[in-house]
């Protein structure tokens, strides 16, 4: 019987592979060299990532914005995370507990550089998380949006690619309750506010508050209704917070 791959064991895999490859890697993991190899190829690894692009499979380049880019940086700025490893290997990862967000994530991800990533679910945490190794996308995000510890927003020059960050950043930090969307962050959330009430045309009003600051943990807060969210086109690829008039996109 196949053993399925454990997310420590992918995290080896990850931190390692390029610097002592498949041969090394089967005899540590116990595993034989076609399930390494097929691994790796699925995770976009390869030999030699630190010498260069020109010796990396996984290789990708900005080339122009659009929604899908737009989302995935939506969910960076929310739950997203992106690491740098000892051994010179980057990849992005989310983790949460909702599998239709993931494959939602998963599948822009490959439509934009044509690499894959992998999913795998922590049953211990209860959580779904996804990994996708690419050092040029880690790289390009970190420069653009900041490292995991220093995010930065910022209005996208494309109103596609603003409306899919957008549903991207509730995807990831947004909460419905009763009639409304909530988002709360540490960021007043400017560029965010921008957005919605100007270029997207949210109109405002008791429902649709923006850039309060909340009197506990030093957050922000905007509000939206549902009704005014679907009304200038947005939606969710969660199936639980699509309640209330909000549209499931999945």
């Amino acid at each position: 019987m196949r053993r399925k791959w454990t997310s420590e064991e992918e995290q080896i895999l990850i931190e390692s592979y390029s610097m002592i490859g498949p041969k090394v890697l089967a005899e540590q993991l116990n595993r034989n060299l076609k399930s390494v190899s097929k691994k790796a190829i699925k995770l976009g690894l390869s030999r030699g990532i630190a010498q260069g692009n020109s010796s990396r499979k996984n290789t990708w380049k900005f080339t122009n914005w659009s929604y899908d880019l737009g989302y995935i940086v939506g969910v960076y700025l929310g739950d997203g995370n992106i690491y740098t490893t000892k051994r010179n290997s980057s990849y992005f990862r989310l983790s949460v507990i909702d599998k239709d967000f993931c494959e939602a994530v998963q599948t822009k991800l490959k439509k934009l550089t044509g690499y894959s990533s992998s999913l795998k679910f922590n049953k211990e945490r209860k959580q779904w998380t996804l990994t996708f190794c690419n050092r040029d996308f880690v790289e390009w995000i970190r420069i653009n949006f900041g490292g995991a510890n220093n995010k930065r927003q910022k209005v996208l020059p494309l109103k596609e690619a603003n409306k899919g960050m957008i549903e991207g950043i509730f995807d990831s930090e947004g909460t419905v309750i009763r009639y409304s969307f909530i988002i709360r962050m540490q960021d007043n959330m400017a560029s965010l506010q921008w957005i919605l009430f100007k270029q997207l045309g949210v109109t405002r009003g008791p429902s649709n508050k923006s850039g309060r600051k909340l009197n506990y943990s030093n957050l922000y807060s905007v509000t939206v209704s549902n009704r005014e969210y679907t009304r200038v086109g947005l939606g969710t690829y969660i199936k639980h917070k699509a309640k209330n008039g909000i549209i499931y996109k999945g």
